[in-house]
């Protein structure tokens, strides 16, 4: 499979420490995509509790809950969030909520444990669909009991995909169902040991159900995180259709905390195609490195005949073609169209290797990377069938990452295949150019947006708040300069991405 481009943003994990008394093992965190400019950190891996000599000081057991019988070796503390949770030394034991007695994990069901706990993300809400989870939940019915080392008590209900911190208010919710990494725990109650039954599990799966083949029936269609035989928080993403399967991504890391590493958790997509009942599946994620930089997974796969199939998919290519002056001329020969899009000429010329000329810089194709952040599948168009966008940045690591613009790649699909329909560069940003900014404005509003209602030059939308920066009439000026030059139509009130 072919992602549509792979990342060059820098990954920094923050440090995870889940140490035991005896010492600590060092591994290596890894990135979730690999360039020459990403950057791995070192990380701490976490170690099991002593299960072989148990700690029978009087002072573990007067740590204990009055309702333990077993000797402890983690002991409660003031930590209450999974940030904080995730960043000192702890050991873990666990006891089911129908049992007074606490075990000590072995190593693979605390990395289990941990890594699926990595996964989860707070409550909001003030978000809708979240509080209507929170709303639903009782606390009383858990089914697990997590003590880590340092901190205060965690409840976990299986069913509801719901944990919490003892007394605390906040509401955790885990990426998916989890039901068979429970399911899969051994308690031996000689050694007060809680293990698992065998590395690789399949830890969490989330459903996305559809009818792909257009019969009336839903398949059923899953991602699958499975874990890995190590113990570097590295795993699988495996999609599932009725009984096949596709990896999607092998050994990679990914999680919530104690450092946002994904912005868009993996999620599935289904596309219609022209003249088919068939749909594409589409796989997607985004990655977050720090709070300003993202880089966009994407991957597509056909099912038929109880199989499923990688579908090409790639960016279209590009060609920069610079002249002079304070514009270039980027052709897509794949859809046979271009763009002349203005830039900062000054700031560039400034960062080139000396003895070099812009036209030099934009001739050579090893100095450009696309570099995507964000997909939708939404009908930007307005024909009634949904298209795929790739949001990226034209990136030149040479330039100190400077950036050529945002390129919106719109993709159809028809014949098992996706094809991109038409490209349209944002311009990179200009600080004194008014017109630069409000068309990038504009194309944003696209994205996020699909469509805008235009009516006497003025946007309509319910959602839509008056810009602070522009005036009405500079951005409908600017509307209707695009509509002009074939990138946007307008249908009635409503302008829509033209894609042919």
């Amino acid at each position: 499979m072919n992602r549509i481009l792979r990342s060059s943003c820098i990954i920094a994990l923050s440090t995870l420490f889940l140490t035991s008394c005896s010492g600590n093992n060092n591994g290596n965190s890894p990135t979730p995509t690999k360039s020459s400019t990403q950057i791995t950190m070192p990380q701490l891996s976490p170690t099991p509790s002593s299960s072989t000599s148990p700690d029978t000081s009087p002072s573990a057991s007067a740590a204990a809950s009055p309702t333990s019988s077993a000797p402890r070796s983690a002991t409660p503390g003031s930590i209450n969030k999974f940030t904080d949770l995730f960043t000192i030394e702890h050991i873990l034991d666990i006891r089911k909520a129908s049992d007074k007695t606490f075990y000590n994990t072995s190593q693979l069901l605390l990395y289990s444990i941990a890594d699926l706990l990595s996964k989860a993300d707070i409550i909001d809400n003030n978000n809708p669909q979240d509080r209507a989870i929170a709303s639903k939940f009782d606390k009383k019915k858990y089914d697990y009991v997590l003590q880590f080392d340092g901190a205060k008590a965690l409840y976990l209900s299986v069913k509801d995909g719901i944990v919490y911190f003892d007394g605390e208010n906040e509401l955790y919710k885990l990426w998916a169902d989890s039901t068979n990494l429970w399911e899969n725990i051994t308690f031996d109650s000689t050694k007060k040991l809680a293990n698992i039954k065998e590395k690789g599990l399949e830890i969490q799966q989330k459903n996305f159900d559809s009818d792909i083949n257009g019969d009336g029936k839903k398949e059923k269609v899953s991602l699958i995180y499975k874990g890995g035989k190590g113990f570097e928080f590295k795993g699988d993403i495996i999609l599932r259709v009725e009984n096949s399967d596709m990896t999607v991504l092998s050994q990679t890391q990914w999680q919530v905390n104690p450092k946002r590493t994904i912005s868009q958790t993996p999620t599935v997509y289904f596309m219609p195609q022209k003249g088919s009942n068939n749909k594409i599946i589409i796989v997607t994620l985004t990655w977050l490195a720090g709070s300003t930089e993202a880089s966009g997974d994407v991957f597509a796969y056909s099912y038929s005949n109880g199989k499923l199939s990688d579908l090409d998919l790639k960016a279209p290519e590009t060609i920069f073609k610079y002249n002079s002056g304070n514009t270039i001329n980027i052709e897509f020969p794949q859809i046979k169209s271009s763009q002349t899009v203005k830039f900062d000429k000054t700031g560039y010329e400034r960062l080139i290797e000396k003895g070099k000329t812009l036209k030099d810089f934009f001739s050579d194709p090893n100095s450009f990377m696309n570099n995507p952040l964000y997909f939708k599948l939404e009908d930007f168009d307005g024909d009634g069938t949904k298209e795929l966008c790739s949001m990226s940045t034209l990136m030149f690591e040479s330039l100190g990452r400077m950036s050529m613009g945002l390129q919106y790649t719109y993709y159809k699909g028809a014949d098992n295949k996706l094809s991109p329909v038409k490209v349209i560069v944002a311009p990179p940003y200009i600080d004194d150019d008014k017109d630069v900014r409000i068309e990038r404005y504009v194309m944003g509003l696209m994205f996020d947006y699909v469509h805008l209602t235009l009516v006497n030059d003025e946007i309509k939308d319910s959602w839509y708040k008056p810009s602070n920066a522009f005036k009405k009439n500079e951005i409908a000026a600017c509307i209707n300069k695009m509509i002009s030059e074939g990138k946007l139509y307008k249908k009635g009130n409503i302008v829509y991405v033209k894609t042919n």
